[in-house]
């Protein structure tokens, strides 16, 4: 019997991007791995107030932008991702308001405006390029952003859970939505030609210009995600640590001790004649 076939995930243009962002993950974080590690699996990493403010400020420049491309559509197919419920920067304002009613001193963005303005640049001349930040930004916060937001949390927020890391309604149905607009957009918007951008995507080639766009995505995206943690610092070698999780691994059950045996009636009564 076939195997039933998940609405907009058969075969689409977002089956594609996953393939290629799987692949540019390491072994340790996917099965389907080809890069290689630049460091240990699992890293040691300080987080601090400072730093994920830096990174808040950073990421809010980036969804900001985001949002204003799709409303601008300088491509038609643009308007396609408009009013997702992905979007991250109202929820971002509650966030910083509310560490700035803790007394916390909010910065200016940094590392962020480089990644900004080359999305902005990117989105007026390759659609196709654009949608595939678009993909990596928002899916990639879903998952494991998610679970760094939530490891943070505990080191040095009490658990607090920021509204970053909150939707209005189910998460997995946003996903659904965005997948199926992402696979319509791709066989219709970003495969024809257009007559005023002369756009045409052409197929053999598709899968090199997405592994190109997400490595790029991934190099300007770094600094940012480097602002939320910074080596222990040697003269407080026992700060706080969080292990950064790998989202794509499966963590190994801890080893059982085995079961120490009950005596026998023999040992019992060798040690009462002792």
């Amino acid at each position: 019997m076939p195997k039933r076939q998940t609405p907009g995930r058969a075969g689409g243009f977002v089956d594609e991007m996953r393939a290629v962002a799987m692949k540019l993950h390491t072994r340790d974080q996917a099965k389907e791995g080809e890069k290689e590690p630049d460091s240990p699996p699992v890293s040691k990493w300080a987080p601090s107030i400072d730093g994920y403010l830096r990174f808040l400020v950073d990421n809010k420049l980036v969804y900001d932008t985001l949002e204003t491309i799709v409303q601008k559509a300088a491509y038609p197919c643009y308007a396609e991702f408009r009013n997702t419920g992905l979007e991250r920067s109202e929820n971002l304002v509650q966030d910083l308001e509310w560490f700035k009613d803790q007394g916390h001193t909010i910065p200016e963005p940094s590392v962020g405006a480089s990644y900004a303005r080359y999305l902005e640049e990117l989105s007026e001349k390759d659609p196709q390029a654009f949608i595939c930040h678009f993909y990596n930004i928002y899916f990639a916060h879903s998952a494991g952003g998610r679970m760094i937001g939530r490891k943070v949390a505990e080191k040095i927020l009490d658990n607090k859970e920021l509204q970053f890391y909150k939707w209005d309604t189910d998460l997995s149905q946003l996903l659904q939505n965005v997948r199926d607009k992402l696979n319509r957009v791709a066989t219709s918007c970003l495969v024809a030609s257009d007559p005023t951008h002369h756009i045409q995507t052409i197929p053999s080639s598709r899968q090199e210009l997405t592994r190109a766009c997400l490595e790029k995505g991934t190099e300007l995206i770094q600094p940012i995600a480097h602002s939320l943690f910074a080596l222990p610092s040697s003269d407080d070698p026992d700060g706080p640590i969080v292990l950064l999780p790998q989202p794509t691994t499966k963590l190994p059950r801890e080893k059982q001790l085995p079961k120490r045996k009950p005596p026998t009636k023999w040992e019992l009564f060798a040690k009462i004649k002792d």
